[in-house]
C-alpha cells in the first residue's frame, strides 16, 4: 500500500489521517488497515451472494407457488372429472331403478285396473239379473192384474148383459127386434159421445211426458224417485217401464206442473236435463248413482297417478 506524507496527514486506502507526535507504527496501521478493507470486500461478496441466494429463494418460491396451483388445478379438474363420471353413473343407475319401479307400477295398476273391472262387471251382471229379475216380477204382477182386471171387467160386461136382456124383456115386450137394436145402437153412441167427450177434456188439461233414467242405475234409487212423483198432487199417473239397457217413467200430470223443479228438488236426482227424441220432448234424468261412479273414478285416478309419481 502506498503512503503519501504531506505535512502533518498521512493518507492510507484513499482515508487522511493526521500525523501526530509518538504516533502509531505505521506499517502496522496499513496492515491493519488491508485487513479490514480485506474483510470488508469478503462481507460485500457475501451480501451480493446472500441477495442472489434472495432472489433465488423468492423465485423458487414463486416457481413453487406457481407449480402448487397449477397441481392443485389440475387436481381439482381431475376430480371435477371424477365426480361427472360418478354423477353419470349414478344418473345412469337411478335411471334405471327408476325405469324398473315405474314399469313395476304400471304393472300393479294394470292387475289393479283388470281387478276393478273384473269387480265392476261382476257386479254389472249382478245388478242386471236383479233388474232382469224384478222385470220379470213386474211382469208378472202386471199380467196378474191385466188378468184380474180382465176377468172383473168380463163379469160386469156379462152382469150387464143379463141385466139389459132382463130389463129389455120386461119393459119393451111389444118392440121388434130391429127397433130394439136400433135403442141399444143409440144408448151406445151416446155412452161413446159422453166418455169421448171427457175424454178429450181430461187430454186437454194434462200432458204425457217420458223421463229416461240414465246408467248407472240404481233400483232404490228409481223406486224412491217414483215414490216421491206420486206424492205431487198434479201428476195424475206414473207407469214406470224397466228394459235391459234403460228404465223409462211414463208421466201424465197436469200442463202447468213443472216436472224439471220437481225433479231437481229430488234428493236421488243428480242431473235433469230436457231433451227432444223422434219429435216429443222428454226429460234425461242422471241418479245420484253417478257421482258415486264418478268420485270412485276419480278416486282411482288419484291413487294411480300417486302410484306414478312416487
Amino acid at each position: 500500500m502506498e503512503t503519501e506524507v504531506t505535512k502533518k496527514f498521512v493518507e492510507l486506502g484513499g482515508k487522511k489521517f493526521k500525523v501526530v507526535k509518538a504516533g502509531l507504527d505505521e506499517d502496522e496501521v496499513a496492515s491493519y488497515i488491508d485487513q479490514l478493507m480485506t474483510e470488508r470486500d469478503l462481507l460485500l461478496k457475501r451480501q451480493e451472494s446472500l441477495t442472489s441466494l434472495t432472489k433465488l429463494y423468492d423465485k423458487t418460491i414463486i416457481e413453487a407457488d406457481n407449480l402448487a396451483r397449477e397441481i392443485q388445478k389440475q387436481a381439482m379438474e381431475k376430480a371435477q372429472q371424477e365426480a361427472n363420471a360418478v354423477m353419470m353413473n349414478a344418473h345412469e343407475k337411478a335411471k334405471d331403478i327408476l325405469e324398473r319401479q315405474i314399469a313395476d307400477a304400471q304393472n300393479i295398476i294394470k292387475q289393479q285396473v283388470k281387478t276393478i273391472k273384473v269387480s265392476v262387471s261382476k257386479q254389472i251382471d249382478t245388478a242386471l239379473k236383479e233388474q232382469i229379475k224384478d222385470v220379470q216380477l213386474r211382469i208378472g204382477e202386471t199380467v196378474r192384474e191385466l188378468s184380474d182386471t180382465l176377468t172383473a171387467q168380463s163379469e160386469k160386461l156379462a152382469n150387464l148383459g143379463n141385466s139389459v136382456h132382463i130389463d129389455f124383456e120386461q119393459t119393451i115386450p111389444e118392440k121388434t127386434p130391429a127397433a130394439v137394436c136400433e135403442a141399444v145402437v143409440d144408448t151406445n153412441r151416446k155412452e161413446k159421445t159422453v166418455s169421448s167427450t171427457v175424454l178429450c177434456n181430461e187430454a186437454k188439461d194434462e200432458k204425457s211426458i217420458d223421463i229416461e233414467i240414465l246408467p248407472p242405475r240404481d233400483k232404490d234409487e228409481i223406486e224412491a224417485i217414483e215414490a216421491y212423483l206420486k206424492t205431487i198432487p198434479e201428476i195424475k199417473s206414473i207407469e214406470l217401464l224397466t228394459m235391459i239397457d234403460k228404465s223409462i217413467l211414463n208421466i201424465k200430470s197436469a200442463k202447468q206442473c213443472d216436472l224439471m223443479a220437481i225433479l231437481r228438488a229430488s234428493p236421488q236426482v243428480y242431473q235433469a236435463e230436457e231433451c227432444v227424441k223422434d219429435g216429443q220432448k222428454n226429460i234425461a234424468v242422471t241418479l245420484m248413482a253417478k257421482a258415486r261412479v264418478d268420485q270412485e273414478n276419480t278416486s282411482v285416478n288419484h291413487r294411480i297417478m300417486s302410484m306414478l309419481s312416487k
